[in-house]
């Protein structure tokens, strides 16, 4: 018995705690090109299949207003984001003369794009980055993402 809550506890702090799989194709794009390991080259314009000319990230605990307020927008449904980007993701938006025409949340240990909020956004061109090493978070190991200079 005690046996059997033992693996129960586990299961459940594995399902809740642990990195699902990204669902977005163009974050699991990017989650297959991150795992490649340090040093690789993630260049978020040849992972997309849409058209695009800028995009923005948002970090953790970004309130969905300030996101809006940020874009111009309002384009993310309350069932989708609650309140604020959830603290294991990163939401990238993408936008195509001032119009959002994609955004998805990325899962941080497919690749951690924190810290990367710019109010102009990145461009196609400067939207390549580099996987510079591995962090370690309560979620376990996220690859950490360096802008290419």
């Amino acid at each position: 018995m005690k046996q059997n809550l033992i693996i129960l506890v586990s299961l459940v702090v594995v399902l809740f705690f642990g990195c699902s799989r990204a669902k977005d194709p163009a974050s699991i794009s990017i989650a297959q090109q991150v795992s490649k390991g340090e040093g690789t080259v993630v260049d978020i314009h040849e992972l997309t299949s849409y058209d695009w000319d800028k995009m923005y990230f948002f970090d953790p605990y970004t309130h969905r207003d300030s996101i809006h307020s940020a874009i111009g927008q309002t384009f993310i449904p309350s069932n989708q984001i609650p309140i604020s980007v959830a603290e294991a993701n990163t939401l990238l938006v993408f936008t195509k003369n001032g119009n959002v025409v994609h955004y998805f949340q990325h899962r941080r240990c497919h690749g951690d794009f924190s810290g990367f909020e710019r109010e102009d956004g990145f461009t196609p061109e400067q939207a390549r980055f580099r996987v510079n090493h591995e962090g370690r978070s309560l979620y376990g190991k996220w690859p950490k993402i360096k802008r290419l200079d």
